[in-house]
């Protein structure tokens, strides 16, 4: 008579979450019979974080820009700069 195999543990990769996308906790399976035995749990999106981008005056030669903003983590604009 045969024995039982027992699992066979596989690691599932965490996903580190972003600005707008959620992540993932480490977690495990079975490769065997693909049964969870560490869930992975949901890391929420981080958010952006703002940050200022200075605007420029009008000269003769040179249009101005208004203000702006991006995300200082990934660099996404979040506020236009328009051209005066």
């Amino acid at each position: 008579m045969l024995g039982k195999l027992g699992h066979k543990e596989v690691t599932d990769a965490a996903v580190a979450a972003t600005c707008t996308e959620a992540g993932k906790t480490e977690g495990k399976h079975c490769s065997r019979c693909n049964e969870v035995l560490v869930a992975q749990k949901e890391v929420p999106a981080l958010g952006h974080k703002p940050e200022k981008i200075n605007g420029s005056a009008e000269t003769c030669t040179v249009d101005g820009l208004t203000e702006g903003e991006k995300c200082s983590v990934c660099d996404e604009v979040l506020v236009k700069q328009e051209v005066i």
